[in-house]
């Protein structure tokens, strides 16, 4: 009985490790189940024109495609052109590709996936903003918090010290310089007293909710052709995070919970080799000597080799982990099949 409780507890422990050295192994990225804060402005370069990024396209439906797409990608043109400043910055343009007479209100957002990482909105409760509308322009800014819409034109107003230059949060707030902050709870709560207004009946649901993720932000340009705004710095956070210190970048690495996994094995485009033109061969006048071979030493090729060599070690590094597993299993075996006879030993012998 002694031996069997020995050979059990090798077994065991066996098993413990190999566990836990597959699961090293299979762990190999970084998941992103909730953030503290997120910021949607000053966007990197290396991140501008990430697919997080869409805009209005078509009117019916407002349907919306990434800021790179064009006509010739998906058939529709964009309403809006977007051009990115030195800082990071986001300047919006109406560029009537929409083909409608008057004020009309094209839009950019943020795509919206149910896998976003978690946001606490009751203590990342602050929005800061800070953004320049041109003269005869419009605007209006949507928070969708777990699909349900919410319009901010007032409240942010009303911070910026243009109190009364709104009627509600349905309606577009009007040109000028906004920079401030807005208590999001408070926000809510003051929306859902409105009258009428759509955002009223959603500020509500709003604050019901046990549970908030990361928001889908709808930045809408209104006006005439033209009409124009430029984003200079939106985040949320918490009430003491003025700078944004705390918040993550809205790419699609944090909306897909990957973080910089997302990109790592994203195909990177390589430029295509144009064929060249062969020279025109032109009459030789006096006996040329043959040339001598002489080694090659293009770099073309020695890149060529070394992107094989790189291959060879990608293929030994994927084999060597596929080896350590075998080696993980094969152990275990042994070790179920000594428990095993040590049991038909003790059997037979009792």
């Amino acid at each position: 009985m002694k031996m069997f409780k020995k050979v059990l507890s090798v077994v065991l422990c066996v098993a413990l490790f190999a566990t836990l050295a597959v699961s090293g192994m299979a762990v190999s990225a970084e998941e992103i189940t909730k953030v503290d804060g997120v910021r949607w402005f000053p966007v990197p370069a290396e991140r501008q024109n990430d697919d997080a990024w869409e805009v209005e396209c078509v009117k019916d439906g407002c349907l919306c495609q990434r800021f790179t797409e064009t006509a010739e990608d998906t058939g529709n043109s964009n309403f809006l052109d977007t051009v990115w400043g030195a800082n990071g910055e986001l300047t919006i343009t109406r560029n009537g590709n929409d083909a409608t007479d008057g004020n009309y209100w094209p839009r950019i957002r943020t795509i919206s996936l149910e896998t976003s990482p978690e946001l606490d909105l009751t203590v990342a409760n602050t929005l800061y903003f800070n953004f320049d509308v041109a003269e005869g322009t419009q605007w209006n800014l949507m928070l969708s918090v777990n699909g349900i819409n919410v319009k901010l034109s007032k409240a942010i107003s009303d911070a910026a010290g243009m109190t009364g230059t709104v009627a509600n949060s349905d309606a577009d707030g009007l040109a000028g310089h906004f920079e401030g902050k807005v208590d999001l709870q408070a926000a809510f709560e003051e929306i859902s007293k409105e009258s009428g207004t759509e955002s009223s009946v959603n500020a509500t649901a709003i604050m019901n909710m046990g549970k908030t993720f990361v928001p889908q932000i709808g930045v809408f340009c209104v006006g005439a052709v033209g009409a124009s705004l430029t984003l200079n710095e939106l985040f949320i956070s918490t009430p003491d995070d003025a700078t944004g210190a705390n918040c993550r970048l809205v790419d699609m690495g944090l909306l897909t919970g990957l973080g910089d996994a997302y990109y790592e094995d994203m195909p990177v485009d390589e430029p295509v080799d144009e064929p060249v033109d062969d020279p025109v061969d032109e009459p030789v006048d006096d006996p040329v000597d043959d040339p001598v071979d002489e080694p090659n030493d293009d770099p073309a090729d020695e890149k060529e080799e070394d992107k094989k060599d790189d291959n060879k070690k990608d293929d030994a590094a994927q084999g060597g982990d596929m080896t350590w597993l075998w080696i993980v299993l094969a152990v275990v075996a042994v070790a179920v099949v000594a428990a095993v006879v040590v049991i038909v030993m003790k059997k037979k012998n009792a």
